[in-house]
């Protein structure tokens, strides 16, 4: 019968070796109860699974560990009652050489065996299962599998026959539904895997002539085995045998699945030390006699048949060859769905056939395995020893070259390293791998480790390290489940200032994933108790925390805690400041305005701002202010205070250009706003203070009163008329442009105008500008000039009788000339002077008085005179117009 049937026919109940627990008397009886409390059963080892492990604790320090059971009762109901004795020797051999031979890669034994006449039992370190068990699982759901797909197949092949045949699928399919309920029956742990217990019993026929399979439990457990823990298992058990082979000096000659554990922890250690043989002294590799396997002894106390090496059943010779061929065989089991190439059932002749086919299974198997192990297994699997690797040899092939197996293999011996190898590794090393192995061994392999390492105070800082990526990538759940249960006694513990340092300036990624219970209750008291630390890295952490942990904190806690503690801070210089800055641009918006203005704007005047970061905080401190008046950043206090501590900083050689940058845009901000509210301050104040004072001043210093000399004109009165709309429009529209066109209007006024078209355009301008008026008051009346009468002392003058009233000569009756100019006063009685005419400047007056004759004597000179004068009166009023 083949193993794959052999596992497929297994039933709930069994047989009462099988199916019933440990006898409570048999198991009392044992000394090693007196040490440890024992639980229920986990797992099944050793030769026929002849060992159950149950679990159990040490009562001294409740240290979890696991319990293996030998009942010798279970013996004497298969063999004759004097071989009972053989087999309990073998056992018991086996645990002495496992407690001789210690070593990472091999199953540590807690508690040496202990013996009575009902059993045998000693205590390891805690067991998830055997690779057997595992094994067996992962072949009950392959056999289930293709049950199925048998069925599926004949009920579409037998068509019309499928009703003659129902009641017989019916069975077949209660029994498959039967198989599948016992498969998941969940066990969940928090490694996140589940197991399936479930024992079974084979079925045989006693015959003298053929020994047929013991009626010996088989413990199957569901595993899900990843590629990454199948990759690292193989390399545990190869170095195991390389330091069996090499350091000992001792071959295993049993290693197969019932000889391999999977620890809590999920690493692979060798077991079953019960067959072990001394190598060759001379050379390892050469040969020595072995027995082979026979049916005239009990099976119980020979190796696993389906996993001997041909030269040791052939030959009867063996060396440290023939382990590499059962690890070769092992692979293939574990790729192979649990099933051996080579399942013999304890049958040497099968046992001869299937081994003249193995080649060609080995070729049909390849595609399973990874390739990097397609060379090593061919060579494993090779009938002549010599061409097998030996254990150095294949742990250095490529398909082990990963740093995540070379980080878990650290791990295992990280209790031989010093502290510094062990700083290194968890602050490096293993912090690059995390993220390439998956969470199922963060929390069942990884975390166990590290958990253990937070008791030693000189690598408590880096262990945090990786505990803390965990945390932060871990889901809530697992965090809450998983994690905190264990990581909560960190809180209290004693720390290194280096650790609580490191556990400070991440304390915002245990709050994410903490409730808010046990953060005002277990977490935030850290915080505030490092503030009382009279250590200089403890404060400035504290200060880091504050910074990332600010939403977690109440505002009484911010304003009555944690900012006097800021200002002391800063009064003592101790701690970084851009540390400071950081923390007080986080709290900032939970301070009260009165503490905004009274507490942290002085910090900020005070504080030296010498290093480029230190700026960059302040004014990133200030912008915050800028953009709200509840920060109580006034006009008087950027004018006084802020700006002349933050100017000196523009010409800082350190800064780089983004944060010179930011610099002046700060500034030009606060200038902007002292522009905007002091500049409308002040013009609000000019309005409600222009008094007639300032308007006289303004009235001063317009262009219609620009002081010059007086002028006079002996014996020339102007007659005083009443000027026209037109002419005052005209006269406020030509102001603006007085003093561009002043050189111009004067060369007109001595050297005249004889354009007549001028005029006409300046009369067109009035007219169309006017629209509604009248012709007449548009029409400028031309000045009359009355020539007072002449005495001895006035140039120019006649004697005799005054000269009559008229028109000037230069314009006629018929011509209608626009003038802007009002040669009349403002008011009666006014003398003519240059403030009345704008246009008769200084320089224009002071030419007239000298081209002034000191006497004329005759009529004609006078005439002339003032003829010319008043034709370029004239003149200069046509210009002006038409300009």
């Amino acid at each position: 019968m083949g193993a794959r049937t052999m596992f497929a026919k297994f039933k709930s109940g069994g047989s009462a070796a099988s199916a019933q627990p440990v006898a409570p008397n048999a198991l009392e009886s044992n000394p090693i109860c007196n040490h440890f409390k024992v639980g229920k059963q986990v797992a099944t080892a050793g030769p026929e699974n002849v060992w159950r492990i149950l679990e159990g604790c040490r009562k001294s320090d409740g240290k979890e560990v696991s319990i293996f059971l030998f009942e010798k009762r279970s013996v004497e109901k298969i063999h004759k009652p004097k071989r009972k004795e053989a087999v309990a020797e073998v056992l018991r051999a086996g645990v002495k050489h496992l407690e001789r031979f210690r070593h990472p890669k091999i199953l540590q034994v807690v508690h040496p065996v202990e013996e009575c006449p009902e059993t045998l039992a000693f205590a390891s370190e805690p067991v998830l299962a055997s690779l057997a068990n595992v094994l067996a699982a992962e072949e009950q759901k392959q056999a289930a599998l293709a049950g199925q797909q048998q069925q599926h197949q004949e009920a579409t092949s037998n068509g019309g026959l499928l009703n003659n045949h129902h009641g017989h699928q019916s069975h077949g399919h209660h029994h498959h539904q039967q198989q599948q309920q016992q498969q998941h029956q969940p066990h969940q742990q928090h490694h996140q895997t589940s197991s399936q217990q479930t024992q079974q019993q084979y079925h045989h026929h006693h015959h003298h002539h053929q020994q047929q399979p013991s009626s010996r439990p088989v413990f199957a457990k569901e595993y899900d085995m990843l590629d990454i823990e199948i990759k690292y298992g193989l390399l545990q058990c190869t170095e195991a045998l390389s330091f069996l082979h090499y350091s000992c000096q001792f071959m295993h000659r049993n290693v197969c699945p019932v000889s391999i554990m999977i620890t809590k922890k999920g690493t692979w250690k060798l077991f079953g030390f019960e067959f072990l043989e001394k190598v060759n002294e001379i050379d390892a590799m050469d040969p020595i006699p072995l027995p082979q396997w026979t049916n005239r002894i009990p099976k119980m106390t020979q190796p696993n048949l389906d996993y001997i090496a041909p030269e040791v059943q052939q030959k009867k010779v063996g060396s440290i060859l023939s382990d590499m061929y059962s690890l070769g065989m092992v692979i293939c089991t574990v790729f192979n769905h649990g099933r051996p190439l080579i399942q013999a059932n304890h049958n040497v002749s099968d046992y001869q056939k299937q081994l003249e086919t193995l080649d060609e299974q080995v070729r049909q198997l390849l595609p399973r395995v990874p390739v990097p192990l397609h060379e090593a297994v061919s060579r494993l699997l090779h009938k002549e020893p010599r061409h097998r690797p030996t254990a150095q040899l294949l742990s250095l092939i490529k398909y082990f070259s990963d740093p995540s197996v070379h980080a878990l293999q650290f791990l295992d011996v990280i209790n031989m390293k010093d502290p510094a190898q062990k700083g290194h590794f968890y602050k490096n090393t293993l912090k690059e791998v995390l993220p390439y192995i998956p969470r199922k061994l963060w929390y069942q392999h990884i975390w166990p480790y590290l958990q253990h390492e937070t008791l030693s105070q000189e690598v408590f800082a880096a262990v945090l390290q990786p505990m803390l990526y965990i945390i932060q990538n871990s889901s809530l759940e697992n965090y809450q489940t998983i994690l905190l249960p264990k990581f909560r006694s960190i809180f209290t513990m004693p720390r290194s200032t280096q650790g609580t340092v490191v556990l400070l300036e991440n304390l915002h990624v245990i709050l994410e994933k903490t409730t808010l219970e046990d953060i005002h209750r277990e977490v935030l008291p850290i915080l505030y108790n490092s503030f009382e630390s009279t250590s200089i890295q403890i404060q400035s952490a504290a200060f880091v925390a504050v910074a990332n942990v600010t939403d977690y904190l109440d505002d009484q806690a911010i304003r009555r805690t944690v900012l006097p503690k800021l200002k002391l801070a800063f009064q003592h210089g101790t701690t970084d400041q851009r540390v400071l800055m950081h923390a007080l641009s986080c709290i900032l918006d939970r301070l009260e305005k009165e503490q905004i203005t009274e507490e942290v704007l002085p910090i900020l005047w005070e504080a030296k701002l010498q290093e480029p970061e230190i700026i960059v905080r302040v004014v990133g401190i200030y912008r915050l202010m800028l953009s709200d008046k509840k920060y109580g950043l006034t006009v008087n206090v950027m004018a006084t205070r802020v700006m002349p501590s933050l100017l000196p900083q523009t010409v800082n050689r350190g800064l780089t250009l983004e944060h010179f940058t930011s610099l002046i845009e700060v500034l030009q901000e606060m200038l902007n706003f002292i522009e905007r509210n002091h500049g409308n301050k002040l013009k609000l104040d000019n309005v409600s203070l222009l008094s007639p004072e300032k308007r006289t001043l303004r009235h001063q210093y317009s262009t219609d009163n620009m002081h010059v000399p007086a002028f006079n004109i002996p014996n020339l009165r102007i007659e005083q008329r009443k000027t026209s709309s037109a002419e005052d429009m005209a006269r406020k529209n030509s102001i603006a442009n007085v003093r561009t066109r002043a050189a111009g209007m004067l060369g007109s006024w001595f050297y005249g105008s004889t354009s007549s078209a001028n005029a006409d355009s300046n009369f067109l301008r009035v007219a169309n500008t006017f629209t509604s008026r009248r012709l007449s008051d548009n029409t400028l009346m031309t000045p009359k000039i009355r020539i007072a009468p002449s005495c001895a002392s006035s140039p120019g003058g006649t004697p005799g009788g005054g000269l009559p009233i008229r028109r000037h000569s230069s314009t006629g009756p018929q011509e209608r000339r626009g003038s802007n100019i009002n040669l009349s006063p403002p008011t009666g009685g006014m003398p003519i002077t240059s403030s009345s005419v704008p246009y008769l400047l200084t320089s224009s007056m002071s030419s007239i008085r000298n081209s002034r004759r000191p006497s004329v004597s005759s009529t004609s000179s006078q005439q002339g005179l003032l003829q010319q004068f008043g034709s370029g009166m004239f003149k200069n009023v046509r210009f002006s117009i038409k300009n």
